[in-house]
């Protein structure tokens, strides 16, 4: 069993982070998104890419300078993405419109590739 990267197996795992939700998967038929993100005229740009799950925030990733992004190891299932500022003064979480997400269905042992169209976010109030 890995963490962030490192085996810990048989060790503790202590979470510091506030949460609400603790979702432990255990699978062997986890699926791969990737795609590219642009802009209003379909030119490649870097961004944060949004992944929810039954409307639950399952990951956020940033994409690379040129719009790609690869999320590996993904349960497979019915997602919604979007594409969100890559702004560091917003702490990691905005509020998308809910009506302007990309459905993707990540198959077992598949893979999924989806352009996402950039939205503005905004920080809560």
């Amino acid at each position: 069993m890995k963490f962030q990267g490192r085996d810990v197996l048989g060790q503790e795992i202590e979470l510091t982070a506030p949460t609400d939700q603790l979702e432990i998967v255990f699978a062997d038929d986890f699926g791969r998104l990737e795609g590219t993100i642009t802009d209003a005229d379909g030119k490649p740009l870097a961004a944060s890419v949004l992944l929810e799950r039954d409307g639950v925030q399952q990951m956020v990733l940033q994409s690379e300078n040129n719009g790609r992004f690869a999320m590996p190891k993904i349960p497979p299932g019915h997602y919604t993405a979007w594409a969100i500022a890559a702004d560091p003064r917003i702490a990691g979480y905005t509020e998308p419109n809910r009506d302007s997400g990309t459905p993707v269905d990540v198959p077992p042992l598949g893979s999924a590739t989806v352009t996402l169209a950039f939205i503005t976010a905004y920080l809560p109030r």
